[in-house]
């Protein structure tokens, strides 16, 4: 399957929360709010920390939300940690799973 991948525009939160709990939601719903907490109202968000996969019509099949620790600096005890970064959540639209989209 072919798909773009681009940071997320702030007007698809809805849409990524509906993808989340269309293949997690059942396990581990998500709301906007936690969505917000987890992205917006986090201190070391940076809005290219979304990931998106979308359809030629620009529908998100996929999204992996990333972070990194940013305020390090002011934290010599985890000076290790400096320039590493996570996966928080990853998730890929059931219809097209199984497709390479989450790979």
């Amino acid at each position: 399957m072919i798909a773009t991948i681009g940071p997320a525009e702030s007007t698809e939160s809805p849409a990524l929360v509906a993808l989340w709990n269309r293949a997690l939601g059942g396990r581990l719903p998500l709301s906007e709010r936690l969505w917000r907490q987890n992205t917006v109202e986090d201190p070391n968000w940076q809005p290219g920390d979304c990931l998106v996969a979308r359809s030629a019509a620009g529908t998100p099949l996929g999204f992996a939300l990333t972070r990194s620790s940013r305020a390090l600096d002011a934290e010599p005890d985890l000076a290790a940690l400096r320039g590493l970064g996570w996966i928080m959540a990853l998730a890929v639209a059931p219809e097209v799973a199984g497709r390479g989209i989450g790979g």
